[in-house]
């Protein structure tokens, strides 16, 4: 995705396209069931709640200005106002009470405390800026600044009231041609940040404030310095609906346009969190393979620093995204679209150069950081154990502790071969290997799998045994058979009980 789609993401624009060909009645008293739901699938329950709200009597104004709470003035517009059954007729009662419509707003939240009545208050504003959002610009000539009016909100302890009051924030903070002070911006970042849970049902609303937010510059380097790309990517590693899943992710793309942001976004982890996120994605779901390429691709693209986008680079491969990109190459029509292509073609070829200049330690390093293990030439040589094995004790013997934890969790029948079969050959060829598998835990996690229910298993946990336990292991393993199941000991299996 190019810097100019940073605008409107294509589901932006497709929603608002449906929006605006629908005669919208009493404010958006009466939709159609379709546009509903892509209302509630793009925002949560709040539009529920409003729609519900809408259904109720209306806010007798009057009483208001009997006791002296607004003028007639304002009751009179806000009457006007709500009662109006057209996007014409409010078009003609904002002009007609020009400045007035705005100094009503301003009144009204200012002097509403009553908890329902400022419910139904603000989806009247809300509908008013959904309805038409140049509306928004028309506060400028009244008051400066006109998200201040509505920042007390963000403190009452109705929660409906607190979160559509931070959409409307949100509208005016990206519409209006005068920025916010920094504590104001901050100050509104972090209830952001802080109403991102996935436990809220108000989540999605908050999301859809961040999309707006996060495509102007500013609000992205004030975002990461609270962490809050760190939130965003924390909260995608929980299970959430794919629309959920797309939104965050495209706020994390804007994000990774900035040059500073992209240098310092895999420090949240946010490449294997999103590679997790595809590999779980449903075929038929399109759009969030779409956007997250298109992340990979800022990663490997914008930063200045040529290291940062080489361990970009090596983080993706060990995530294997390159065999996820060959593996949908056949489908890459079905997208339609060209600069999903050509993100596509960008990380595929940036990824691929890479891999060709890797070693191959580097390559068996990738695997192992990757937990994914497959067997393969490199770990059934002798030659490569015997010039790498005391490369394991690299980065304070990170790639044992790996493969000690493989042995300790995994369920796969497969990698416990491959973990047992690989911690068998670094003590084989490493001098003090037998005493560093045992510190760290190995020999514990070795015994435990002797009770495993597969043969095979069995069969490396007690060859690396054997290693361990055993100083003359040589002339042991000569009378060691593999089980009948494995007459080939290259172990071309691919098989999962």
């Amino acid at each position: 995705m190019s810097d100019k789609s940073v605008e409107k993401s294509t589901d932006e624009k497709i929603f608002e396209e449906r929006l605006s060909s629908v005669a919208l009645i009493n404010t958006f008293t009466s939709l159609p069931p379709e546009l509903e739901d892509s209302i509630i699938d793009l925002t949560g329950p709040i539009q529920m709640e409003a729609y519900s709200i809408r259904q109720e009597e209306p806010i007798d104004w009057s009483s208001y200005a009997e006791q002296n709470i607004i003028s007639e003035d304002d009751c009179n517009f806000i009457h006007s106002f709500q009662s109006a059954k057209t996007k014409k007729e409010r078009d003609t009662i904002i002009h007609s009470f020009q400045g007035r419509a705005y100094l009503t707003v301003k009144t009204l939240i200012e002097k509403v405390r009553n908890v329902d009545d400022m419910r139904k208050l603000l989806v009247v504003i809300d509908d008013m800026f959904w309805e038409d959002d140049s509306r928004m610009r028309g506060f400028e000539p009244v008051t400066k600044e006109p998200w201040k009016i509505f920042m007390p909100l963000l403190e009452w302890k109705d929660d409906f009231v607190r979160n559509i009051g931070g959409r409307v924030i949100s509208y005016l903070m990206v519409a209006s041609e005068e920025r916010p002070t920094q504590n104001d911006m901050n100050y509104f970042l972090h209830w952001l940040k802080d109403e991102l849970d996935q436990d809220n049902p108000y989540m999605m609303s908050v999301i859809r404030c961040l999309q707006k937010l996060l495509r102007r510059d500013d609000y992205r380097m004030a975002f990461m310095a609270m962490s809050g790309i760190f939130k965003i990517v924390r909260l995608l590693t929980f299970k959430l609906k794919a629309q959920a899943q797309y939104q965050l992710s495209f706020c994390l793309w804007v994000a990774s346009l900035n040059p500073q942001l992209a240098e310092k976004m895999n420090r949240s982890g946010t490449i294997p969190v999103l590679s997790e996120v595809l590999q779980s994605c449903p075929s038929e779901v399109l759009k969030i393979p779409r956007i997250i390429i298109a992340i990979y691709r800022n990663l490997l693209e914008k930063p200045r620093e040529i290291g940062v986008i080489k361990h970009n680079a090596l983080v993706m491969l060990q995530c294997k995204i390159l065999t996820y990109l060959r593996n949908i190459e056949h489908k890459i029509e079905d997208f339609s679209d060209e600069e999903f292509e050509e993100d596509y073609k960008f990380v595929t070829d940036v990824l691929e150069s890479h891999l060709k200049e890797l070693s191959s330690f580097d390559e068996y390093k990738m695997e192992v950081l990757s937990r994914q293990l497959e067997w393969s030439i490199v770990h059934k040589s002798k030659k490569f154990w015997v010039e790498n094995a005391e490369r394991l004790n690299e980065n304070k013997y990170e790639l044992v502790k790996i493969l000690i934890d493989l042995l300790e969790t995994s369920e796969d029948n497969v990698v416990l071969c491959i973990a047992a079969h690989d911690v068998g050959e670094y003590m084989k060829q490493h001098s003090r290997g037998k005493k560093v598998v045992e510190d760290l835990g190995g020999k514990d996690a070795l015994i435990q799998l002797l009770e495993h229910r597969h043969p095979t298993v069995k069969y490396y946990v007690l060859k690396s045994l054997q290693i361990l336990m055993l100083s003359n292991y040589d002339l042991f393993i000569k009378h060691l058979r593999a089980p009948e199941e494995w007459s080939d000991l290259d172990m071309t299996v691919t098989w999962k009980s």
